[in-house]
Parts: structure tokens; C-alpha cells; sequence
């Protein structure tokens, strides 16, 4: 087994967003055309650009592949002192999916 390849992160990550086109053409055709908004593209484009750098110079991986993320984020300012302590010690999760980034790490 080698080493595991850490990957890190930082900066705030944007959340998934993906939105919809419909299209009518004169002659008749239609379709819909699926994209990425904006926000989450560049978030995205940076964090591959991250990864790439961080990555550069190593072999392709080949075979099974086993990945581990560890995900931090940052104490809302308006957590009571008792729910930062929770929060800090690892009792207190975070409920919604928004409250969960800040750093992503990425073991293979």
C-alpha cells in the first residue's frame, strides 16, 4: 500500500447549483440544455486547478482507489457559548447542507 495523497482546499466552497434551459427552434426542434451556474463553475474550476497543482509530477492511479474527506467549517457568530463548545468538541453537527464547508481534504 503507498503512502495516502493528501489534498487540500482552502477558501470557501461555493454550493452545488445547476440550472435548466429550454430551447423552440423555428423549424420545429426543441431541447434542453443543462449548466452550471457561474458562482459554482469558478469554485470548481479552482478547487481542480488546486487539486492538479497539489497533484502534479505523480503517477495516474490505477486499480481500487479508497477516498476520505474531511470537511471543516467555521463557527456561525451567532452560536451561543455553549453551542460553540458543542460545536468545537463535536457534539453539536451541522443540520443543513450550507453549513458544512469551508475546507475540504482528500485522501487517496
Amino acid at each position: 500500500m503507498t503512502a495516502p495523497i493528501i489534498i487540500t482546499i482552502l477558501g470557501k466552497a461555493a454550493s452545488y447549483q445547476k440550472s435548466v434551459m429550454s430551447w423552440h427552434s423555428r423549424d420545429g426542434r426543441s431541447g434542453t440544455h443543462a449548466y452550471d451556474k457561474k458562482s459554482y463553475a469558478d469554485w470548481r474550476s479552482y478547487a481542480r486547478g488546486q487539486a492538479a497543482d497539489q497533484y502534479a509530477g505523480r503517477p495516474i492511479i490505477e486499480g481500487a482507489v479508497e477516498i476520505v474527506v474531511d470537511i471543516f467549517r467555521e463557527i456561525p457568530k451567532g452560536f451561543s457559548q455553549k453551542k460553540t463548545r458543542l460545536a468545537l468538541t463535536g457534539t453539536l453537527r451541522p443540520l443543513a447542507r450550507r453549513q458544512c464547508y469551508c475546507r475540504e481534504v482528500v485522501q487517496r
